[in-house]
């Protein structure tokens, strides 16, 4: 009985094939699983922060402060907290340098968190917490809760908050290992934005805001008989894009395009995937949900995500 025996060119055939489908499959398993280890960070980083929170509001000990520096002081109680630094000195706890999708390094020195938070003279401090995590922190002097808070979104209103889930290792990116809460984004003076395939300018990171006030008429976002004037969510949206010159995407001409690049790119978008538009008519406004890739009307009351386009 003869035995065939695989030649040594059927052999490195084979292991030629093996070697391309492998080159082929090994960074997408590995860009996958990177994506999947940034998110848990991020989701244990805010549970942690928001149960902190909780119990700082459930201690009256969340509001009232003056500087960040108290208020770090008093989170220290409810977080495992190894190391503070003072403004100045921020880049001994954080990376000295963010970098951004555009490949233009934030320098964590001279950064400062825009939008309102540029308004509150209250400092920066940098914390790093027993498992690795940093963070830079600025305080709202004007801090008010609702009840108790139960998640790390009740820190919208009481502090702007940017952290890093593995200390000064790398990559040190924004939307990857370096993230922010509630939207939260430092600048070193310039607002980062990426640029869409049809040439659209779209914030890199989520936009803070705050709800406001719209029942006066003489506010440029009020509607006549608009239910959810007093705590309107869209108006709010709708100022943050017009102090940085930019405003919400259209739902007629620009979610589509948005969507398409959050399909395409879901580290880079929320993962909140709600996302407010610029049409309104008196107590509703248009927002894009991402997982169900539908544009529909939703109560101005409602806190989405933002992204300015220009």
């Amino acid at each position: 009985m003869t035995k065939r025996a695989f030649t040594l060119a059927e052999v490195l055939i084979t292991i030629g094939i093996i070697g391309i489908v492998a080159a082929i499959t090994i960074p997408a398993l590995i860009t996958n699983y990177q994506s999947r280890v940034y998110e848990t960070n991020k989701t244990v980083f805010e549970n942690r922060m928001g149960e902190a929170l909780r119990q700082m509001n459930i201690a009256e000990e969340l509001t009232g402060y003056t500087t960040t520096k108290q208020f770090v002081d008093a989170l220290k109680k409810y977080m495992k907290i190894i190391e503070v630094c003072e403004e100045g000195k921020l880049t001994a706890c954080f990376p000295d340098k963010i970098n951004a999708s555009d490949g233009e390094p934030i320098d964590v020195a001279d950064a400062d968190f825009i939008g309102e938070a540029e308004e509150w003279e209250t400092g920066l401090m940098g914390i790093v917490l027993q498992n690795g995590h940093s963070a830079i922190i600025k305080y709202n002097p004007n801090c008010q809760t609702k009840g108790i808070a139960s998640t790390v979104d009740d820190l919208e209103h009481c502090a702007m908050v940017a952290y890093d889930t593995n200390g000064k290792s790398l990559p040190n990116a924004l939307n990857k290992d370096v993230q922010g809460v509630n939207g939260a984004q430092l600048s070193s003076g310039t607002v980062k934005t990426i640029t869409l395939p049809s040439g659209l300018e779209m914030t890199e990171m989520d936009v803070a805001y705050e709800p406001i006030n719209t029942c006066d008429q003489s506010s440029p976002y009020h509607y006549e008989n608009n239910d959810n004037c007093a705590n309107d969510y869209w108006a709010g949206a709708t100022e943050a894009c017009d102090n940085l010159t930019m405003e919400l995407p259209s739902r007629v001409t620009q979610a589509q395009e948005i969507l398409n690049w959050c399909v395409t790119n879901p580290s880079s978008c929320s993962s909140s995937n709600l996302y407010w538009l610029k049409e309104a008519d008196t107590s509703n406004a248009y927002r894009l949900n991402i997982p169900m890739k539908n544009v529909f009307p939703s109560g101005k009351q409602n806190s989405y995500t933002v992204r300015c386009v220009k």
